[in-house]
């Protein structure tokens, strides 16, 4: 455990932990969502190495990039469902104060239903995307399902939740001040990388 609350202080820190503090002030300041496409792209890198066994990547903006561009497609393809829940929820439930209680508890059982399953299978599909780097790999079924299977991807699944509510919680209750947001990216980077020591047993590494 020590070793793992470690990691995210190892390889070129300085220059991530740079990058990420911009990026977060950056969505916070100026553009919001746009700046933290990039910071995906750096934490899917940091998903692969740690998936490899290897520290945390150097950043180059090529690599960060093209990682980007591949995580960022995979959780919006996870996204898809919730949105077609909620925007079915705009429509069927009524406008006003005065809802029914049974429509408002269907569409919160539905999006609990969709919400458990997605929230656990989509960091494995962004750590299979990231180290085989190929987007197919992170919808390969059978790929998927050897990682859900795995034990020890489920307890580094929950550790890596608990890093990324934690990260949430810096962002929010600190980011007024500089020790905010670079804890929230210490956070994020602890949590791909359980995420991809969850699923190291069970990934195929691009040929």
């Amino acid at each position: 455990m020590r070793d793992a609350l470690w990691y995210p202080l190892a390889g070129d820190a300085e220059t991530r932990y740079l990058a990420g503090w911009i990026l977060h002030l950056l969505h916070a300041l100026v553009l919001p969502v746009v700046p933290l496409v990039w910071m995906v792209g750096v934490l899917g890198g940091v998903a692969r190495s740690a998936a490899r066994g290897d520290d945390p990547p150097a950043l180059d903006a090529e690599g960060v990039s093209r990682d980007a561009l591949r995580v960022s497609l995979v959780l919006a393809a996870y996204a898809v469902p919730v949105a077609g829940v909620l925007a079915l929820g705009a429509l069927v439930l009524p406008s006003g104060t005065d809802v029914p209680a049974a429509p408002v508890a269907l569409l919160a059982a539905g999006l609990l239903g969709l919400l458990l399953p997605i929230v656990y299978v989509a960091p494995a599909s962004v750590v299979h995307a990231s180290v085989s780097e190929s987007l197919r790999a992170g919808f390969d079924r059978e790929r998927i399902g050897r990682t859900l299977g795995d034990a020890r991807y489920f307890t580094r699944w929950a550790a890596g939740l608990g890093g990324l509510a934690a990260a949430a919680v810096a962002a929010g209750a600190l980011g007024d001040y500089l020790v905010g947001y670079l804890l929230a990216v210490y956070c994020e980077v602890f949590a791909f990388a359980c995420f991809g020591w969850g699923a190291s047993a069970t990934v195929e590494r691009a040929r």
